[in-house]
């Protein structure tokens, strides 16, 4: 009997192991996979300009804000982030530059924004340190008396 039940175990258990791996392998029939125009236009030497736009592709008219610009070339993709907030660069300005003149213009734009986050930055940080050297020194002219009691020590101001 016992060897009957083992029998039976082990056969379910393989009979469910074929058939989790037949559901495992079956083939479906898909489409192969295409490439990408903006993979297929930034293979050439001649630069090409792709546009990133805040909404759906569907809404993007003349008067749409421009975020940044991808310039692929020679398989090589660069970014470029433009001006948000009130001086965002709609898509007709930038369409009335030639493309050797966009990507100088960009390349500067982003430069700019990349200075003057960092000139913020830093201006945060001397900020910050100013506020604690002027915590410390404040500090140090506090008188302090130290109390210990049961083997545990408290710092208190006097």
């Amino acid at each position: 009997m016992l060897r009957i039940k083992h029998l039976l175990f082990g056969s379910m258990a393989l009979l469910i192991g074929l058939f989790l791996t037949a559901c495992g392998n079956q083939k479906v029939q898909t489409q192969p996979v295409t490439k990408l125009a903006l993979i297929k236009s930034g293979q050439t030497a001649r630069p090409r300009i792709w546009y990133h736009f805040s909404q759906a592709q569907a809404q993007v008219t003349a008067n749409s804000a421009v975020n940044g610009i991808f310039v692929l070339q020679k398989g090589k993709a660069t970014t470029y982030m433009l001006p948000t907030g009130k001086h965002q660069v709609p898509l007709k300005q930038l369409t009335k530059m030639s493309t050797a003149n966009q990507i100088k213009w960009a390349k500067n734009k982003d430069r700019e924004a990349f200075r003057t986050g960092v000139t913020a930055q830093q201006t945060q940080a001397a900020n910050n340190i100013a506020g604690i050297k002027s915590d410390l020194k404040r500090l140090r002219k506090k008188q302090w008396r130290t109390v210990t009691n049961q083997g545990v020590t408290a710092v208190f101001e006097n």
